[in-house]
């Protein structure tokens, strides 16, 4: 498919790729990182509800400003802010910064996943959705299993995850 060749596909799908690295990886390692600082495992319970209802929150809005701005500023805002939470928690060693950095990478968790095939369907029509969907996906989905196991790796060998975080924090923003 021709659609698949496009320069505007492959940014969406390095896109997805790299942003999934660093929030999956962060989210699985949430609990982990916050215990590690500090916090009690209630603390951290918490702190995953939050990403949780603010993934949420992230899909309901995001339609909502979908409908009225331009998509790609809407991706880059919500990247951007899941890039400061991920920022935020490499260095916070406290409840409410740990509770911060889940809102910011709970939103643009959620946000994200309705921007992508809004943006496909914009550059490339209904035609081939199924198709490219189908591959954007594919992309997040081998990520998502590459950015917990890299954070894990990572943290086996040097005993800290905050160099790789603020990594994951500007890939996310790049």
């Amino acid at each position: 498919d021709p659609k698949m060749r496009a320069r505007a596909f492959w940014v969406l799908v390095a896109t997805l790729f790299l942003s999934s690295i660093s929030i999956n990886g962060a989210i699985t390692h949430l609990s982990a990182i916050l215990t590690d600082r500090g916090l009690s495992t209630g603390e951290a319970a918490l702190a995953l509800s939050v990403l949780g209802a603010m993934s949420l929150f992230g899909r309901l809005i995001t339609g909502h400003l979908l409908d009225r701005f331009f998509g790609p500023w809407i991706s880059f805002g919500l990247l951007a802010g899941a890039s400061a939470g991920i920022a935020l928690l490499a260095w916070t060693a406290t409840p409410v910064g740990g509770l911060a950095s889940a809102a910011l990478i709970g939103l643009g968790l959620g946000g994200e996943a309705d921007v992508t095939p809004y943006l496909l369907t914009r550059y490339f029509g209904l035609r081939a959705l199924s198709t490219l969907y189908g591959f954007t996906w594919t992309a997040y989905a081998i990520a998502g299993a590459v950015g917990p196991i890299m954070m894990g790796r990572v943290f086996d060998v040097t005993g800290s995850y905050t160099t790789l975080l603020m990594v994951l924090a500007g890939q996310t923003l790049v």
